[in-house]
């Protein structure tokens, strides 16, 4: 458990670091995501398991770095050599993905990924939702799986949130249709009425187009600060208590 003077010392550098963050929006992400990650690999590289498994998920998802699964299944098979769970589900998954699925030899622990995720586990959810999203030992349904990353995102895996815009992109693509023929229209129409419209009119549909296109990025920032938030936290809780239950807490 930690301290109560610990849980002052990460209260009062998490503010510090939220203000940070909100006085400095024109700040590179990609260079702080990459500060967490290297904060993630010092703790991996010190032995710490769940960093391990962390750093995995890293490469594999792409977060704040270029996915590498090789370099995945490397910190995977590290967290697994101390029995790390999570780590161990996660590798089954990429060689199913890799290789197929094959009954005799999968079906007991998709049964086991199965029964985890409908009791809530946020490893277990993601999983199923991928085996779901790809068709693997199940019917593809891009609904569940959906469903069960979105879930798993509400538990604190906020990293999905490629995963899941993905998914949602491919669920309603009739939709991105009518936005781009919407786009193309209104684009023509303004062409056809420039002569008759006034300055002042054209002024303001800029403003509104460039209003739109201002909020579009900040609902994209606030995404982002989210999911670097909570990976920053997780990082200093992990420089604070180097001694984890190894595989008791992420099955």
């Amino acid at each position: 458990m930690i301290n109560s003077n610990t849980k002052q010392w990460i209260s009062l550098f998490f503010l510090i670091f939220i203000l940070l963050l909100n006085t400095s929006l024109k700040a590179d992400e990609n260079a702080f995501g990459y500060r967490v990650f290297v904060m993630q690999e010092k703790q991996a590289n010190r032995g710490n398991t769940l960093a391990q498994f962390k750093l995995g998920t890293f490469y594999e998802f792409g977060i704040s770095v270029k996915p590498d699964i090789n370099k995945a299944k490397m910190w995977y098979e590290k967290a697994v050599k101390k029995k790390n769970k999570a780590a161990t589900n996660r590798l089954i998954y990429l060689d199913i993905k890799q290789n197929g699925y094959e009954a005799p030899l999968h079906a007991s622990w998709l049964s086991s990924i199965s029964s985890k995720a409908k009791n809530g586990n946020a490893n277990a959810l993601i999983i199923f939702g991928q085996l779901h999203q790809y068709g693997l030992g199940v019917n593809k349904d891009l609904k569940k799986a959906l469903a069960h990353l979105e879930r798993a995102s509400s538990l604190g895996h906020t990293e999905l949130y490629k995963e899941i815009a993905a998914i949602k992109k491919q669920l309603n693509p009739a939709s991105n249709q009518v936005t781009e023929k919407k786009a193309v229209t209104t684009t023509k129409s303004k062409k056809a009425k420039v002569v008759k419209s006034p300055v002042k009119k054209k002024s303001v549909k800029k403003s509104k187009a460039k209003a739109k296109k201002s909020d579009m990025a900040i609902q994209k920032r606030k995404k982002y600060e989210e999911t670097m938030r909570k990976l920053y936290l997780e990082n200093l809780i992990l420089q604070e208590q180097q001694e984890w239950t190894e595989g008791d807490e992420e099955e």
